[in-house]
């Protein structure tokens, strides 16, 4: 399965529901409500991302790609994860936002119910790796209230992810640019800004290859 032309790294998961809606019968009248067309995931079980969609989605999740390469089976596992099954995402019909709707508590969030628990996950391996201190309330809190299933994690699969993103991050000369130091501050700062910028236009992208589109995870 690949990648929905103009779509982003989710973009291959979703797919336009024609069975009915799942959910109690009032979290349907509250979605139907919205004017929002319900979508079901498409996700199988040995699903591999592509490394470009694993790169943007590490982006996303503000994951170091240069400095923290060897984390990012982290973005991988999480474009491997399920959507929750109380969760559904679906597409408002005026402005074909993507939003998702959880069928049993009727709680509406725009980013994916897994992102959350994904960038914990970093923060805390990240922790772990540079021995600085960690708080796991936020990550368990994440994990539990999401209701997330997570996928198996081969470490043979991590190491290979961390050289394929190695050689991804070759410039022409061949060498790697690495931040450390004040550099490596300044551009966690410029990506930050970036980031907080450019969200809104990833999260419709990442999922919709186009309204009505089959292949299409958006809204």
């Amino acid at each position: 399965r690949r990648p929905a032309a103009g779509g982003g790294p989710w973009a291959a998961r979703v797919a336009v529901s024609h069975s009915g809606r799942a959910g109690g019968e009032e979290a349907e009248l509250v979605v139907a409500a919205m004017s929002a067309h319900v979508l079901e995931e498409q996700l199988e079980g040995d699903h591999e991302p592509e490394m470009k969609d694993v790169l943007e989605y590490a982006d996303w999740l503000g994951i170091d790609k240069e400095g923290d390469a060897d984390l990012l089976w982290i973005a991988r596992n999480g474009l491997r994860t399920p959507l929750p099954s109380a969760w559904k995402p679906c597409q408002s019909g005026e402005e074909g936002d993507i939003f998702y709707f959880n069928f049993e508590t009727g709680e509406s969030v725009w980013d994916h119910p897994c992102d959350e628990y994904h960038r914990q996950l970093y923060a805390k391996e990240r922790a772990k790796k540079y021995g600085l201190p960690f708080d796991d309330t936020a990550l368990k809190k994440a994990l539990g209230g999401a209701g997330i299933v997570l996928p198996p994690q081969d470490d043979d699969d991590a190491a290979s992810l961390d050289s394929s993103a190695t050689s991804a991050s070759l410039g022409a000369s061949g060498s790697a640019s690495l931040s450390t130091g004040a550099d490596g501050d300044k551009k966690k700062k410029d990506k930050k800004d970036k980031k907080e910028k450019r969200d809104r236009k990833l999260k419709k992208e990442r999922f919709q290859g186009g309204v009505g589109d089959a292949t299409a995870r958006g809204l």
